[in-house]
């Protein structure tokens, strides 16, 4: 019984301390962390889609990671005239960043508004950012870590911008 208990308040407290952290600060039994969705949530009504970006949210790819995804294996679509809010969180020990960019090898935004301020510079561990632009044009962009050296070791995604989708995806 005290057993059963106190198994109910440690996943509780879990749980609520899971939740005021985000879904990636809950590791599972093997002590990998969880990565989230990058879509967070979306109303297509209004046109607006919110990304979660977590830089080094785990260990692969030596943590130069996005959501766990590197070297353009992650890959996020939003119609074309959505506003994109994208909210950032830095879980390395180094600086990380986030940029949408026209290629994978640039650091310029590709879209007014399209990245952090100081992006060469990141911000440091736990460190969150905010930035939002409109998607106002179809094409494949991709976002970087405009961190030096960071992009080149492939801390980068697809970004889509589709012309025919209805939603974020």
């Amino acid at each position: 019984m005290l057993r059963s208990r106190l198994t109910a308040l440690v996943a509780g407290s879990l749980l609520l301390f899971g939740s005021f952290l985000g879904p990636a600060a809950v590791s599972s039994a093997a002590g990998v962390r969880a990565t989230p969705p990058i879509v967070k949530a979306q109303n297509p009504a209004k046109k607006t889609v919110t990304l979660f970006i977590e830089a080094q949210a785990n260990g692969a790819n030596s943590g130069f990671n996005f959501n766990g995804l590197a070297k353009g294996k992650g890959e996020v679509t939003v119609p074309r005239g959505w506003e994109v809010t994208v909210l950032f969180l830095n879980h390395g020990a180094i600086p990380h960043s986030a940029v949408v960019t026209k290629s994978a090898t640039s650091v310029a935004p590709a879209f007014p508004g399209a990245g952090m301020k100081n992006a060469t510079a990141g911000v440091g561990k736990g460190k969150r950012a905010r930035f939002a632009f409109r998607a106002s044009r179809a094409g494949t962009y991709y976002i970087v870590c405009a961190v030096p050296g960071h992009e080149p070791a492939g801390m980068w995604l697809r970004l889509i911008v589709s012309a025919s989708a209805k939603r974020a995806d």
